[in-house]
């Protein structure tokens, strides 16, 4: 899966697309089929090491497209100014699926910054 760089100003709302895909195994690089997903989680490292969880039955989550696993994450600015500030961070995706819990990894694909003018 190749990720582009996500660049977040604390503060300020940001809406994003994720593209899930499969990794490993035969079906690597395959779009991850995101039909009769129940619940969606984006989660996020906060400023006070704490999780900040972004959920599709929240309204933060929208399923763009299920068979080709593209969803749209969208913070708010109060949301981003909890984010701990740095680059090369993680996030993650959890997805639900009847009883199936998947995890995608977006490593060293976050980067956190303050305002220039505060």
């Amino acid at each position: 899966m190749a990720s582009t760089v996500l660049n977040i100003i604390r503060g300020s709302d940001k809406d994003f697309t994720v593209l899930v895909t499969i990794i490993g195994g035969c079906n690597s690089g395959e779009p991850f089929d995101l039909t009769g997903a129940s619940e969606i989680k984006a989660l996020f490292k906060k400023e006070d090491d704490t999780i900040l969880t972004k959920t599709l039955s929240g309204s933060a989550i929208t399923i763009v497209s299920a068979t080709t696993g593209k969803i749209k994450v969208l913070l708010t600015d109060a949301d981003t100014s909890l984010l701990a500030v740095g680059d090369g961070q993680p996030f993650e995706i959890e997805i639900i699926i009847g009883t199936i819990t998947s995890i995608v990894q977006f490593i060293e694909t976050l980067n956190v910054r303050d305002r220039v003018f505060a």
